[in-house]
């Protein structure tokens, strides 16, 4: 069925994993934030805003290193509505953004999940569940 198909082939069945959380943070551990963060780099005194879909506030999402929650404000741009709480992530994209950047969650090697774990944040729903918005 594949012939004359170039570059197409059919591959014998194999167990898969994916390279997601497995106990160790594996974005921060792979750019070296895990090192920064060794030496008290955290991301302490930044602000990052983060225009996507949205936020779960979360624990890890939502806290820095002690546990303080660290989101100052949200947005809802699509409503025009000033509010963490009704920055409300729809499709779960700009949450997976934010914790990309800043978690705060430990992982069983004792590093963070996030670069920046200590960075205040603030969350702007500017796109909807299915990642669409507009200029105006």
């Amino acid at each position: 069925a594949l012939r004359g198909t170039d570059g197409l082939f059919v591959a014998a069945d194999a167990p898969l994993k994916t390279a997601g959380y497995a106990g160790v943070p594996y974005v921060a551990r792979h750019i070296g934030a895990s090192t920064l963060h060794a030496t008290g780099i955290t991301g302490k005194g930044v602000t990052i805003a983060f225009v996507d879909t949205g936020i779960w506030t979360n624990n890890a999402v939502s806290t820095n290193t002690a546990g303080k929650t660290v989101v100052l404000q949200g947005y809802d741009a699509i409503r025009h509505i000033v509010s963490t709480s009704k920055a409300v992530d729809e499709s779960g994209h700009g949450t997976h953004v934010m914790s990309v950047a800043a978690s705060s969650r430990l992982g069983t090697d004792g590093t963070y999940a996030g670069v920046a774990p200590d960075a205040s944040r603030v969350a702007v729903k500017a796109f909807g569940k299915d990642g669409s918005g507009s200029y105006s």
